[in-house]
């Protein structure tokens, strides 16, 4: 379910699946009154929009060959920063992570995941 706490009402529903889930990121950089959401849990890695007033989720896809466990501990987003340390890149628009059960975190472009790196001996929380 998706409120307007503000408002004190209630936007939209949807069905999550039957899986249960354990962390739920809201983007906070999110262009304009957009919504976006991600939810993560036991195989489950779903990203939410709000289209014409409906609720709308999209699966997250593992699409890399090094992924490891599908069951995710915890998920965030990150705005796009400038050049980062030592003269890299920094962060890219539009990403999110997830950190899995395994010690893993995932990085997502939209609802792909493109890489994941292993840095943790138990799960991933934050």
């Amino acid at each position: 379910s998706l409120y307007d706490w503000r408002e004190k009402r209630l936007l939209s529903t949807a069905d999550a699946g039957k899986q249960a889930i354990i962390d739920l990121a809201v983007n906070p950089h999110a262009p304009g009154r957009e919504v976006e959401a991600l939810s993560v849990g036991v195989r489950h890695v779903r990203f939410w929009s709000l289209s014409r007033g409906r609720l709308v989720g999209a699966k997250g896809t593992f699409t890399i060959s090094n992924a490891g466990s599908r069951t995710m501990t915890s998920c965030a987003f990150t705005e796009a920063a400038g050049p980062g340390a030592n003269g890299s890149k920094g962060v890219a628009k539009d990403v999110a992570f997830t950190g899995s059960r395994d010690g893993r975190i995932y990085i997502w472009r939209g609802t792909q995941a493109v890489s994941s790196v292993k840095c943790s001996s138990g799960p991933v929380f934050h």
